[in-house]
């Protein structure tokens, strides 16, 4: 017979759940993937009461130190920014960078889920984009092709 228990530590399969959560959040999943693949695995919940869901599971990751990609210092490399980051350091909206990124004026990647934006711009860069945020209309490329060319990023 299996009873229902009042909170996580007290599942008798909790330390296995745990380092599954870890490592489902280190392969890059997000917690509605991490849900949906507890469930599959046949992990559940205390009280029993349904499956994992975001709202139920959010919590356990955040009390375990899970934060989401776009709080995690760790993703990010030398000169690399999150998006909102380097909006508020250059003073220009968010939509502007992401324009940049879609046009390659400006190099970038993806994190693993696919989800977050991480730009990368050196003190060079920061210099080019500086000035490329003065020029606001949509003829930008064609009238200052060198401040719409990123330099190359040494790895």
């Amino acid at each position: 017979m299996v009873r229902p228990v009042g909170c996580y530590r007290q599942l008798r399969d909790y330390d296995q759940l745990i380092s599954r959560i870890k490592t489902l959040h280190g392969e890059g999943k997000n917690v509605q993937a991490i849900a949906e693949q507890l469930n599959r695995e046949g992990f559940v919940p205390p009280r029993r009461r349904g499956p994992f869901t975001v709202g139920a599971l959010a919590p356990l990751l955040q009390r375990e130190g899970l934060v989401g990609e776009r709080r995690r210092d760790d993703l990010l490399g030398a000169d690399e920014w999150r998006v909102r980051d380097l909006a508020a350091r250059l003073q220009i909206p968010p939509c502007r960078i992401y324009y940049w990124i879609t046009r390659n004026w400006l190099h970038a990647r993806r994190t693993l889920s696919g989800q977050t934006w991480i730009a990368w711009a050196d003190h060079d860069e920061l210099k080019r984009l500086e000035k490329l945020k003065m020029l606001r209309n949509s003829h930008t490329a064609r009238k200052n092709p060198k401040l719409v060319v990123p330099k190359v990023r040494k790895e």
